[in-house]
């Protein structure tokens, strides 16, 4: 990572600071003293895309960066894409994963032996090319004490609200020490439903 900040022109004086960010961001802390070429695969990922985004680029072009990941990892590496996505980067990521494109994209494009037959959000592609069947499942609701515990969280934002507004809905994430949804209740992300 230190090789890929000087090539990319970052000052001897940042690099350290540089590196240090993108390995706690992509939970890598514990490995740096160990060769990459020793990781499994998923920290491999989680390596290049660290790489990729030192220095901020105004572009960044990303191939399958979740691939082979366990869940867990998997979640918390589309959290630093989204992340990635609101420092003024362009991300252009290729996938063989429609979840993982709706999780990260806004406009996808589909290509089929290798002709590009359809550009639009994930919504406008499902209502125009899918068949098939949506799979709804119910889980158990929260118990009464967790319910009650967010109320008292929230109430000083929304007051006697039944709904939160677009406008307190960070407030809202950093008060259940969710920040990390933020990014993804809104119109266009994966927690559309919550947003409207």
């Amino acid at each position: 990572m230190e090789l890929y900040a000087a090539i990319k022109g970052i000052p001897k004086k940042y690099v350290a600071e540089f590196v240090e960010q993108k390995l706690r961001e992509m939970d890598l802390k514990q490995y740096e003293n160990i060769r990459a070429g020793t990781y499994s695969g998923g920290n491999k990922r989680k390596l290049s895309v660290a790489m990729a985004c030192i220095g901020n680029p105004p572009v960044v072009f990303l191939d399958e960066p979740s691939a082979g990941m366990d869940p867990g990892a998997r979640k918390n590496m589309w959290k630093v894409i989204n992340e990635i996505k609101y420092k003024k980067t362009s991300i252009i990521l290729t996938t063989h994963s429609m979840e993982e494109a709706e999780a990260l994209c806004e406009r996808i494009g589909i290509m089929v032996d290798g002709r590009f037959r359809c550009l639009g959000s994930a919504v406008h592609i499902k209502n125009k090319f899918g068949k098939g069947y949506e799979f709804d499942m119910k889980v158990k609701s929260p118990e009464h004490e967790v319910i009650n515990e967010c109320q008292i969280l929230l109430q000083p934002i929304i007051g006697n609200n039944d709904f939160i507004d677009e406008a307190h809905i960070g407030e809202c994430c950093r008060a259940l020490n969710s920040e990390s949804l933020n990014y993804e209740i809104t119109s266009k992300g994966t927690g559309a439903a919550i947003w409207w």
